[in-house]
C-alpha cells in the first residue's frame, strides 16, 4: 500500500503542475480504495482518478463513483470477480 500511496502523491503532483491546481492530499479512505479497485487500465486509470479527484476536490465524490463502478461490475457481470483470477473477460467483451 505504501507504493501505491508515494505513486498516487507522484501522480497527485504531476496532475497539479500541469493543470495550475494545488495538490490535494490523498485521504486514507480514497488510497484503500485505489488499492481495492480493480478496474483494468493501470497507471491510466490511476491517472484519471486522481485527475478527478483534483478536479472534485472532494474524495467522497471519486469514492462514490468507485463504488457506484464496482456494484455495477457485480450486477451486469458476475463473471468479473472470477475474471481477476483466471484472466476471463465478461460474455460479450472483445
Amino acid at each position: 500500500m505504501e507504493e501505491v500511496a508515494l505513486l498516487l502523491k507522484h501522480l497527485m503532483a504531476l496532475s497539479a503542475m500541469q493543470h495550475s491546481r494545488a495538490p490535494l492530499p490523498v485521504p486514507r479512505s480514497l488510497l484503500r480504495a485505489f488499492v481495492r479497485d480493480d478496474s483494468p487500465g493501470g497507471i491510466d486509470h490511476l491517472e484519471a482518478l486522481v485527475r478527478r479527484y483534483l478536479f472534485l476536490g472532494d474524495a467522497r465524490l471519486v469514492l462514490s463513483e468507485l463504488r457506484m463502478k464496482a456494484e455495477a461490475s457485480r450486477i451486469f457481470c458476475p463473471a468479473l470477480l472470477k475474471a481477476a483470477s483466471t484472466m476471463e473477460t465478461c460474455p460479450g467483451d472483445a
